[in-house]
């Protein structure tokens, strides 16, 4: 049985700003923006929600997370 409300971090991609905007990083490169929150790594098309990224500013920590 799966809860949906459970977050899974990424903990292989990260946060970086271009200017004021958050971008997620993942292989060194930042991520293009696809919709709603969806991210594509520039090198390697690995997909991630903005929700599971770690450091992501709009996102609630997680449990055991500091902000």
């Amino acid at each position: 049985m799966s809860n949906e409300s459970t977050i899974t971090l990424r903990a292989d991609w990260g946060t970086t700003r271009l200017g004021s905007q958050p971008i997620p990083v993942h292989c060194g490169r930042l991520a293009y923006d696809l919709d709603l929150g969806e991210w594509e790594c520039a090198w390697c098309d690995d997909r991630v929600h903005v929700r599971d990224v770690p450091g992501w500013p709009h996102r609630n920590p997680g449990p055991g997370e500091v902000r």
